[in-house]
């Protein structure tokens, strides 16, 4: 009698009852029982079972879950696009591009979807970001129109982003050694030595207890970023510190994050009058053209 113990949920057979019947179809293994789900032309197809062996007389195996899987995955990303397989930093970071402007320059949808699908399985393998992956895509796209290099405002639709979306890779990125993409690039020595700079306003609002992040970034992000900093645990009192370096010098914007109802009107009057808004103003050390 034909068992079902040597095959593995999603692996398609062929099945032969005792009465003649012939089904195929995706094996189903739930709670114990067997079951095999039949692709009948309807849109969610039909689920025979649950099956009894007894009543079975043949089990052919047509391909395995992961033969099935790889087929998919193949035909997902059609041919392989011309070049050879990346294996330096330089590599990577070359083809990354060469794909991302052959997806940019694509007219066919179905081509420009294989492309994308071959762009972040190469992405994978090096573990990029989302938010560089778009970069790059945007990058391709600009390619387009100019060989210059792109800016931030050539690319997004201002000179600022959330970094988790959309954010320029870093050399070190495209490295196949993990070790190396986790090294973080030192900031240049005037933007450390300059105590009002991005990175030294973050770290002197996190030392004075407030909870403060880089909401939006520039690039680079020591250049333009803004500051999110909450006064208070619920998010009401809500501001951010705008930060713009220009010939040296981190000039600093503070505006009001809440809602100019009359509810976060209010809110606005009663946190300015409390000792941490004081604090927040003298670690930041805003003045009052810059409110």
């Amino acid at each position: 009698m034909p068992s079902f113990e040597s095959y593995t949920h999603q692996d398609l057979l062929r099945i032969v009852l005792a009465d003649g019947t012939v089904m195929q179809g995706n094996y189903q293994h739930i709670a114990g029982m067997s079951f095999l789900h039949v692709r009948d032309g309807s849109p969610m197809g039909r689920v025979e079972g649950p099956l009894d062996p007894q009543l079975v007389d043949e089990i052919q195996l047509l391909a395995t879950k992961d033969e099935i899987s790889a087929e998919r995955k193949a035909r997902l990303r059609g041919d392989p696009f011309p070049g050879r397989a990346p294996h330096t930093r330089e590599d990577y970071e070359y083809r990354l591009g060469l794909l991302a402007r052959a997806i940019a320059a694509e007219a066919n949808k179905k081509r420009r979807d294989e492309l994308i699908y071959q762009f972040n399985d190469l992405a994978d393998e090096i573990r990029l970001a989302q938010s560089k992956r778009a970069w790059l895509l945007a990058e391709g796209r600009f390619s387009l129109i100019s060989n210059a290099p792109p800016t931030m405002c050539d690319l997004w639709i201002a000179d600022v982003a959330s970094p988790s979306l959309f954010k320029r890779p870093r050399p070190q990125d495209f490295d196949p050694d993990p070790a190396e993409r986790r090294k973080r690039v030192p900031l240049p020595e005037d933007v450390l030595a300059e105590k009002r700079s991005i990175p030294n306003m973050l770290a002197a609002l996190r030392a004075a207890g407030f909870k403060a992040r880089i909401s939006l970034a520039g690039d680079p992000p020591h250049g333009r970023a803004d500051i999110q900093v909450d006064l208070s645990e619920n998010r009401h009192h809500r501001f951010i510190l705008e930060g713009r370096r220009l010939e040296a010098v981190t000039n600093w914007r503070m505006l009001w994050a809440g809602n100019h109802t009359a509810t976060g009107l209010r809110r606005y009057r009663s946190i300015t009058r409390t000792d941490t808004y004081r604090q927040f103003i003298a670690v930041a050390q805003i003045t009052r053209e810059a409110v």
